[in-house]
């Protein structure tokens, strides 16, 4: 069962809950590109031409939509509000409940209405879906389609149509002897003519004949599921007899909640990359209206179209974008473009066709980016050894077998100011070093760090957590107390202490740019990168931080070592969790080091997943197709023992692999697999928000920002739409 749970619900808020027949959407009709032919390839101006004339629109120009639709979720089960004792819930001019929880659900359909079905799949890709569907109802003579799923942004593959919960189990063995060897039962309506809702509060339950309920505050804000929405909220019944949740609220203020999820304005501040996401935004959004009029709503809030975060996700910053920017859109021979973009395109994006097949765009073709140029820091041909050791030798000195524990602590207490004790130490025993630390720092530590029978205080900071977590750990103090420590324990120490007292500091950082060999950081201010002892660079692994040849450029994210001025090492994190930086950088022939990743994949993976998408195809090899104008491989063609060929291409080839982009490489490694090779993150095409940060940092402008990612397009201002909200009230 699915079902929404608000997290709070503001007192000052009056909640209306009226119900709707169905009615046309009567969204903007306005100007609508039609299906653009095969685009031919042109030449590109440099970034320093002109920027783009700003027209403004004439009487005769269509307006911006006044209101947009915005899925939240499908299909749901059941949905719970909640709102103070003074708060009505409504249908019409109909009080229902005065109630503290309101728990709606879809009305049953008659007995006998309903219908089985099998899911078999749930894809990213609707081509992919709507294929899969139309193979396996010509495989299997059932009726099979593809459903949208806002909760999550995938394409559910549903076949069949059984009149009972044993006929469709039946199915199972059907569907396994075409390939299909996991599936999972679903039931639908098939006829809601009189659907409504019942609608359950403590007082009792009230049945409700509409498609669609209404929920308002006076405010104008409305919470729910932990996150605050502007205009209003509808339960929509959908053709499968289950809830769909929207968001109906003014255009601008939808942009709003989507442009500071789409370029965070906390970690790119830069108000002319803002301005011309800004564009990006607000004109895809008008391409994407009634993208799902089927589903009661124009455009989903996730990455499968814009990521939307409500109320909750505004930002001055991207506000002030969107103001400046207020009713400008893109536009190809008067009509708004599809103007995609991508979080980052490694240097180069790509023409539209390569990761979208069916689509043909003029004004999408392939740029070089300005996110390009970085910058190699080896870590040289020293022995490998643990960040620690790294951290110790920069910053107290190089370490050798007759440099003893005791001066090195002597000398931490030195630069954080504190007088060193008149003994010494007396061996490197663990328990000498333990007996001599506490009488080092009886001062300044809490006792209570060194006792490993009993439990954290609550008082401590989060620094004492650190170094008692640390001091307990078994490779320092949980062997033989006889035993000597070794160096590498030594530093481990030496390292929890300076951080304990602030001589070693631990910031996190993303790499703004390059300027020949200074990396300028977010927060951090600037890494030089040349000197005599320039940082020590580490990988972030699965293993723990490794000594590794970093190629940072813009984007990258940073865990740097300090102690005062003098940065100590830096370590390159995992990029939004799914870079795997453990694994050997490319070979630069082979693909240019710009944000690289990779990924390896065995056979037996590869096996699945192609068997997952087409049911039936045993795999026995595949080839790699033709590269696009960036690099970027546009698919693979399959060969499955029985002799059939299927070509999967652009994003369908992401999806299925799970890569971050499409990849510039595949190579074989050894008999157990595959490896594939790239260097961005998302679709690659359009506009590039990374390399549109970095123009900003260059001091462009934000149409000269979009005149580089987009060829051919003029900015057009359009005035929001005069008349009322498209659904009546």
């Amino acid at each position: 069962m699915s079902a929404f749970e608000p997290s709070a619900c503001a007192s000052s808020n009056r909640w209306r809950i009226a119900a709707w027949g169905v009615a046309a959407l009567g969204l903007w009709a306005g100007a609508r590109g039609s299906s653009v032919g095969v685009a031919q390839a042109s030449a590109r101006v440099a970034i320093g031409r002109p920027v783009l004339e700003d027209r403004t629109a004439t009487a005769s120009s269509a307006a911006l939509p006044t209101t947009i639709r915005v899925g939240l979720a499908s299909d749901l089960e059941s949905v719970a509000l909640c709102c103070a004792e003074d708060e009505s819930l409504r249908v019409g001019a109909r009080v229902l409940a005065r109630a503290a929880r309101v728990v709606i659900h879809p009305r049953a359909p008659a007995a006998g209405v309903g219908v089985y079905r099998r899911q078999v799949a749930a894809l990213k890709d609707r081509g992919a879906a709507e294929a899969m569907a139309q193979r396996l109802a010509g495989a299997m003579g059932w009726p099979a389609d593809a459903v949208f799923d806002a909760t999550d942004g995938l394409y559910r593959v549903r076949v069949g149509a059984f009149a009972t919960r044993e006929e469709v189990e039946q199915a199972t063995t059907a569907l396994a002897n075409i390939g299909v060897s996991e599936s999972w039962v679903v039931h639908e309506a098939r006829d809601i003519a009189d659907a409504g809702f019942r609608v359950v509060t403590a007082a009792g339950e009230q049945t409700v004949v509409a498609r669609r309920l209404i929920i308002e505050s006076r405010s104008g804000i409305v919470g729910y599921a932990g996150t605050r929405y502007r205009g209003r909220l509808e339960l929509f019944l959908n053709n499968r007899g289950k809830i769909n949740l929207i968001n109906e609220l003014p255009f601008e203020d939808y942009l709003r909640g989507v442009v500071p999820r789409e370029m965070g304005p906390e970690e790119y501040p830069e108000i002319e990359a803002l301005k011309a996401q800004a564009v990006a935004a607000r004109t895809y959004s008008v391409r994407s209206l009634r993208g799902f009029v089927e589903e009661g709503y124009d455009i989903c809030a996730g990455p499968r179209c814009q990521v939307y975060g409500g109320q909750s996700a505004e930002h001055p910053v991207t506000d002030r974008a969107l103001q400046l920017t207020r009713g400008e859109l893109l536009v190809y021979h008067g009509q708004p473009i599809e103007a995609l973009y991508t979080a980052s395109c490694g240097g180069h994006t790509e023409n539209v066709e390569v990761p979208f097949p069916s689509k043909r765009a003029p004004y999408l073709r392939g740029v070089r980016c300005v996110e390009q140029g970085g910058v190699v820091i080896a870590s040289g041909d020293r022995p490998w050894r643990p960040l620690e050791s790294a951290l110790v030798e920069r910053w107290l000195g190089p370490g050798s077998p007759g440099v003893r524990l005791d001066p090195r602590l002597r000398q931490l207490l030195a630069r954080a100011g504190l007088t060193p004790p008149r003994d010494h130490l007396a061996s490197e025993r663990r328990r000498d070093v333990e007996r001599f630390v506490r009488s080092m720092f009886d001062l300044v530590l809490d006792p209570r760090l060194f006792a490993a029978d009993e439990p954290p205080a609550a008082e401590w900071t989060r620094a004492e957590r650190r170094l008692r977590s640390s001091w307990a750990r078994p490779e320092l103090f949980g062997g033989d107390p006889a035993a000597a420590l070794t160096f590498a324990q030594q530093d481990v120490l030496l390292v929890e202490l300076g951080r304990y007292l602030q001589q070693l500091i631990e910031v996190e950082a993303r790499v703004l740019g390059v300027d020949g060999e200074t990396l300028r950081l977010d927060g951090s201010g600037e890494i030089a990168l040349a000197g005599q002892s320039p940082p020590a660079p580490y990988r972030r692994t699965a293993a723990g931080d490794v000594p590794a040849d970093l190629e940072l450029s813009a984007g990258d994210r940073l865990l740097v070592h300090r102690s005062g001025e003098q940065t100590l090492a830096i370590v390159q994190l995992e990029e939004l969790g799914i870079v795997q930086l453990g694994e050997p950088s490319a070979p630069a022939t082979r693909v240019p080091a710009l944000q690289p990743w990779v990924r390896n994949r065995s056979e037996r993976q590869l096996e699945r997943a192609v068997a997952s998408r087409y049911p039936g195809l045993r795999l026995r090899s595949f080839e790699t197709l033709e590269p696009g104008a960036s690099g970027r491989i546009r698919g693979l063609r399959f060969a499955g023992s029985d002799g059939e060929i299927q070509e999967v291409l652009g994003l369908e080839l992401r999806w299925l692999l799970d890569l971050p982009d499409l990849p510039f490489a595949v190579e074989r490694v050894d008999d157990s697999g595959w490896r594939f090779w790239g260097r961005g993150r998302g679709h690659g095409v359009g506009l590039c928000q990374l390399g549109a940060v970095q123009m900003a940092q260059g001091g462009y402008g934000y149409r000269e920002i979009l005149d580089h990612y987009y060829s051919q397009v003029e900015i057009e201002r359009l005035p929001s739409s005069a008349r009322a909200a498209s659904t009546p009230r």
